[in-house]
């Protein structure tokens, strides 16, 4: 059984700016459930920010979750620019960060994943390293991943005297 489900699925996405061609709503392609590639891409297959320093791609997953992996589907088709040091950032609901990591690994693999020691956040951020030069960000999918049996609402329960002469000093 699939322990795991995508919390980015169809959620609001974001980037630093787009490649031209890629039109206003390309963010969009790596939150659509479609993790594979043609041996072409094109821009209704994967998202492609401008070059330029430290571009980012983003997804809010409108509220908060304990996320203990991210998965994500790289761009092969264009090599030159393979997804290798990058961030993945994770803010909470105030726009704090909460969990940051740099992810220098993958290199010749089309699927990375970053395992997050259950960090609560509500926008996950992908920002591709590059201080000085310009780069371009591209990328097929994202996949934000959370236990299915995660307990997702808390409970307040009374503590003290049940009944006469029964008390409860823990639940």
């Amino acid at each position: 059984p699939d322990l795991h489900f995508n919390l980015a699925l169809g959620k609001t996405a974001t980037q630093s700016s787009t490649r031209d061609g890629a039109g206003e709503e390309n963010a969009k392609n790596a939150v659509n459930g479609v993790k594979t590639q043609p041996k072409i891409s094109t821009y209704n297959d994967a998202i492609f920010t401008a070059f330029e320093t430290k571009p980012y791609w983003e997804v809010y997953l409108e509220k908060s979750y304990r996320i203990e992996a991210i998965t994500i589907y790289k761009n092969m088709d264009i090599s030159y620019q393979e997804l290798i040091g990058f961030n993945v950032v994770l803010y909470d609901d105030t726009g704090e960060v909460v969990y940051y990591v740099l992810v220098d690994y993958g290199r010749g693999s089309n699927i990375v994943k970053v395992i997050v020691p259950h960090i609560v956040a509500s926008t996950v951020r992908i920002t591709k390293q590059s201080e000085s030069d310009e780069s371009m960000l591209t990328f097929v999918e994202v996949e934000v991943h959370r236990s299915k049996f995660e307990a997702t609402t808390l409970y307040d329960i009374p503590t003290g005297q049940l009944f006469p002469g029964k008390n409860i000093e823990y639940v």
